[in-house]
């Protein structure tokens, strides 16, 4: 083999013919021409010369960080096609020195890789081995997570001799696809089990909400309230995507109940989550810390204001400003913990509401390009019909997510990528409420329009909503009811924006606004409040902060200016 180093005489490798630089006899191939003289004789073979330093260079450059690489395997494919290259470069120099060079490398790659083969087949052999195992393993848990890291192990091991490739693999397919059947039997027993302690944590948190905080029988409820607390924790395990709702409201009424019960004081039965939407006071005497928190708390006031008159608009410029309104209440900044909650809540409910609305009215208009002709009637069985679609749809991708979550392990469910997902995940599950509140004002609608004098199912007292398509029950409670996250006899949600209020309050069984109250709503507050208030089933969501926020909703008693919010 020829040192490299030594400089390359042109005459050696090339010669002139007929004004042509010809390359000489090399890798097996006869002589060809490289190029044309454009000068001199000796120049041209000079600059064919220098070009070999080009590809000298490349395939130096290529060895040198093939040595250092721990994956040398990935150079292959590099070789061969260089080794390609030095029979089409137009260039004069030792190409066979270049192409030894390139082989040689080939070689102790080619026996890198078939050793490597050898010990994938050695790992591949241990992981079935283990995989068969698990079919002993009584824990059937653990034996998922370690089914689920042997088939990730697997797909991580590279190839083998092709020989014994095609029956390793069948086999391997085979163990995993047997032991699915028992992970499916094992998912749907649990997810049974699942079902019936979701069931006794509605039960529960069904009785909690009936224990009143009227004194001096908040002081039963409080004891009351001890003993359902003590039967919530022995119903077992549950998701904490499912569970957490469920808690979060539970954990509320245990508060609302505590502070009466040790205050003592007579609130008539108002307590901080038994109503609809709170007042907000500014007090009096701002401490100076503070201020800066009261006047984002003014700004956000004024945003859910100016949301609330987009809903007296048309649903497509209510959809376009309100996006701008969003922006705004994102970089709005922190307000006092104490009002989070309600004014989080109040500001989600009217978004919610018309991004929804709006989403459905395109939905229709695209299915049915005549729906602005149709009649009433047919208008809300459109309407119902697409609704009751799109929950179906994203009720299946929320369940989804949520069994994903379950078999996730503590390390994954802690990365960021999926708490973001359970972010985005609580979100759907406010929407999909506020989706079931409308498919319920709609399916009310159209029994009044069908029943113009009385006696449809909604005049009757059943209500409706998501989850049982047959006029009752909510989303999260299928055993009857109410729609979405309203539990009390009058069914409800937003409604009709109708000028005495809200949604439709005139009726005490059919109608039902945000609350379920009675009687309409000015900006002097709140009028003919039934006991009972429809708590929000999910912890409040600020869309400009993932965090959630807890604290008491109402402000101090004492202030200069009170202003009754909706």
């Amino acid at each position: 083999m020829n040192n490299l180093s030594i400089p390359v005489i042109p005459t050696d490798y090339g010669y002139i013919k007929d004004g042509k630089v010809f390359l000489k006899e090399t890798l097996g191939k006869p002589d060809r021409i490289i190029g044309d003289v454009k000068t001199t004789d000796s120049e041209a073979l000079q600059y064919f010369a220098n070009r070999f330093e080009l590809i000298k260079s490349k395939v130096e450059n290529m060895l040198s960080a093939m040595q250092s690489a721990e994956n040398k395997g990935s150079y292959l494919m590099q070789i061969i096609h260089l080794k390609d290259t030095l029979t089409t470069f137009n260039a004069l120099g030792p190409f066979e020195n270049l192409y030894s060079l390139l082989e040689e490398a080939e070689d102790t790659i080619k026996q890198m890789i078939e050793g490597n083969r050898v010990k994938n087949l050695e790992l591949k052999k241990g992981l079935l081995a283990n995989a068969l195992l698990e079919f002993q393993n009584d824990d059937i848990r653990s034996a998922i997570k370690n089914m689920k890291d042997i088939r990730f192990s697997w797909i991580t091991i590279g190839s083998t001799a092709k020989e014994v490739s095609e029956d390793l693999e069948a086999e391997f397919t085979a163990v995993m696809e047997r032991f699915q059947i028992i992970r499916d039997a094992y998912n749907e027993e649990r997810n049974k089990e699942i079902e019936i302690r979701e069931q006794k944590l509605k039960i529960l948190l069904e009785v909690a909400k009936g224990l009143n905080t009227y004194p001096p029988e908040v002081e039963q409820s409080y004891y009351k309230m001890q003993k359902l607390e003590n039967e919530w924790k022995a119903v077992g395990n549950v998701p904490k995507v499912i569970y957490d709702p469920y808690f979060q409201e539970f954990k509320r009424i245990k508060k609302t109940i505590t502070k009466y019960a040790r205050k003592g004081q007579d609130r008539g039965g108002r307590g901080g989550y038994n109503q609809g939407p709170q007042q907000i006071f500014i007090p009096k005497y701002i401490p100076p810390h503070e201020v800066e928190f009261y006047d984002n708390l003014k700004r956000r006031l004024d945003l859910i204001d100016e949301a609330q008159e987009l809903l007296k608009m048309d649903l497509r410029e209510a959809n376009e400003r309100a996006k701008d309104v969003q922006a705004r209440w994102k970089v709005s900044g922190q307000i006092p913990d104490k009002y989070k909650s309600e004014i989080f809540n109040q500001f989600n409910a009217i978004s919610d509401r018309i991004f929804e609305s709006s989403y459905l009215a395109r939905v229709v208009n695209t299915k049915y390009p005549h729906f602005r002709t149709m009649p009433a009637q047919e208008q809300l069985e459109a309407k119902i019909e697409a609704m009751d679609d799109i929950i179906l749809k994203e009720d299946m991708n929320v369940r989804v997510t949520q069994a994903e979550f379950e078999f996730m392990s503590p390390d994954e469910r802690a990365t960021d990528e999926n708490r973001s997902r359970f972010s985005r995940l609580n979100t759907s599950v406010r929407k999909l409420r506020m989706k079931g509140k409308l498919l319920y004002e709609m399916k009310r609608d159209l029994d009044r329009l069908k029943n113009p004098n009385g006696g449809g199912q909604f005049d009757r007292g059943s209500s409706g909503g998501y989850g049982d398509r047959r006029s009752s029950g909510g989303y999260g409670d299928r055993s009857g009811g109410s729609s979405y996250g309203n539990r009390s006899s009058g069914g409800g949600g937003y409604g009709d924006r109708r000028p005495g209020g809200y949604s439709d309050r005139s009726s005490g069984s059919g109608g039902g606004g945000y609350g379920n109250q009675s009687g309409g709503y000015d900006r002097g507050g709140y009028q003919n409040r039934p006991p009972q208030y429809d708590r929000p089933s999910t912890p409040p969501e600020n869309p400009g902060n993932s965090e959630r926020h807890e604290g008491e909703n109402r402000g101090s008693t004492d202030s200069d200016s009170s202003r009754p919010r909706y």
